[in-house]
C-alpha cells in the first residue's frame, strides 16, 4: 500500500500538508485515500514518456477524490494539465456546485522552489470550494530527489517562505 504521510501545515491557507511519493502514476490507485474533502494538489512527474491513458487515469483519480486545484510541474507538465482540463470538463459536477471550477496550472519555465512557492500560496481555488479545501496535497513521481525537496519544503512552510523572501530581495 502507498502511505501518504503529512507533511506540516501551512498557516496562512490553513492547510494540512501531505505528500504522496509514487513509483508509477498507477499505483496512487493502490494508497489510502486522498484527503476529503477538498485539497490543492502539486504533482511533480517528468510525464514525457507517459501515454495520454497514464496521465489521464492519474488525474482522474485526483479529480473524483476532491482536488480542488491542480498545480503541475515537471517535463511534460502543460500536457499533464491539459488532460486535466479535459477530464475536468468531461466529469459530471456534483449537484452542489455545478457552477464551480477546478482551477489548473501548470510551471514548465519554473523553478521546483518557484512552484511550490506558488502551491502553497497561491493555489486559490474557485470559491465554492474555497471553504472545504483544508489540504495540500504534493504527488511526486518516480523522482525520489524531488520527494525529498518537497517534502523538506511542506515540513516547515514558514522557514520556506522567508528563505524565498531573502532569495527574492538579492
Amino acid at each position: 500500500m502507498v502511505a501518504i504521510t503529512t507533511a506540516g501545515y501551512e498557516g496562512t491557507t490553513e492547510r494540512q500538508l501531505y505528500v504522496l511519493e509514487l513509483e508509477h502514476p498507477a499505483d496512487i490507485a493502490n494508497g489510502r485515500e486522498l484527503p476529503a474533502p477538498h485539497f490543492a494538489c502539486f504533482i511533480a512527474w517528468d510525464a514525457r514518456n507517459a501515454a495520454t491513458e497514464v496521465v489521464s487515469a492519474l488525474v482522474e483519480h485526483i479529480l473524483n477524490a476532491g482536488a480542488s486545484y491542480i498545480s503541475a510541474w515537471g517535463p511534460d507538465c502543460e500536457r499533464v494539465h491539459d488532460i486535466a482540463d479535459e477530464i475536468r470538463s468531461s466529469l459530471e459536477a456534483p449537484a452542489d456546485s455545478a457552477d464551480s471550477v477546478v482551477m489548473t496550472t501548470w510551471h514548465d519555465h519554473d523553478s521546483l522552489e518557484d512552484a511550490l512557492w506558488f502551491f502553497l500560496f497561491n493555489t486559490v481555488p474557485d470559491d465554492s470550494y474555497g471553504p472545504t479545501t483544508r489540504s495540500g496535497l504534493a504527488v511526486t513521481i518516480g523522482n525520489r530527489d524531488w520527494a525529498a525537496a518537497i517534502r523538506e519544503v511542506l515540513q516547515d512552510p514558514s522557514a520556506f517562505a522567508k528563505h524565498q523572501e531573502i532569495r527574492r530581495d538579492v
